[in-house]
Parts: C-alpha cells; structure tokens; sequence
C-alpha cells in the first residue's frame, strides 16, 4: 500500500455526522470521493442502506451509476457507521473488504460520536490493518 494515512475534508466529516443521524439505529453507508493516490477524501455519495440487520449492504447498480458519473474524482473507499458498537470492523465488513481502498466506521450512540476510524486491506497480502486518520 503506498498511502499510509488518510484525509478526510472537515465538510465531508460533517456530512458522515448528518448521515449517522439520519439514520440511527440502522447503519448508514456512503461512498468516499477523491484522490485514490494520495487517499484524500473531498466528498461523499450517501447511498440506500439495502439491509434488513444490522449491517450495510449497497445495490450494485447505484454504485456502478455512480462510477459512471464520476469525472474529477474517483471512489476511494466506503464509510458506515456502527451503532451502538465499537469503530472495529465485523467479521462481514472483513469479508467483503475491497483490496487498496479505504473503509471508514463511524460509532455512534442514541446521543453521541464515539469514534471514528480508518482500515484498508493490502492489495498483494490481502492483509487488514488500520490507517492513520486526519480530518482537516
């Protein structure tokens, strides 16, 4: 992995806030939008959360139409927040992980931010570790 940390814009922060809001107690879910090289995120795509559990899960379709749209950005990785629970990711989150890209969890209570956090898996060791995070 060449990046080791990632930067997230205090605006796109805001919206990750207004997102878990929003929809507590159901996880929220977004895409993340920017420069993929340097893992600097200056937007999101807030996108259905398709599951019935507690857990998200993204249409296929919307995700390609967005890829489609995207002209001066490119998609960076994903964010959804954990209700009730720890910034860790779950054993599915791991599973479903896509090699290079970020994967931010957001926690949250019924009254308050808890945490936020920052994981990528390797592309070549398929291993998972987390990242440095830095709003700015």
């Amino acid at each position: 992995m060449k990046a080791d940390k990632v930067i997230i814009d205090r605006s796109v922060y805001k919206k990750m806030e207004i997102a878990a809001k929003d929809s507590y107690p159901r996880e929220s879910c977004a895409v993340l939008l920017g420069d993929l090289k340097t893992l600097h995120i200056k937007d999101l795509k807030i996108l259905e959360n398709n599951a019935k559990e507690n857990f998200f899960e993204i249409n296929p379709l919307e995700l390609y139409k967005l890829e489609k749209e995207l002209k001066e950005s490119e998609i960076v990785g994903f964010f959804h927040t954990h209700t009730n629970f720890e910034a860790v990711l779950s054993n599915e989150d791991k599973e479903y992980m896509i090699p290079g890209l970020v994967y931010t969890v957001l926690s949250l209570t019924d009254v308050s931010f808890r945490r936020i956090r920052a994981y990528r898996k390797d592309i070549e060791k398929e291993i998972i570790k987390e990242i440095e995070l830095t709003i700015y």
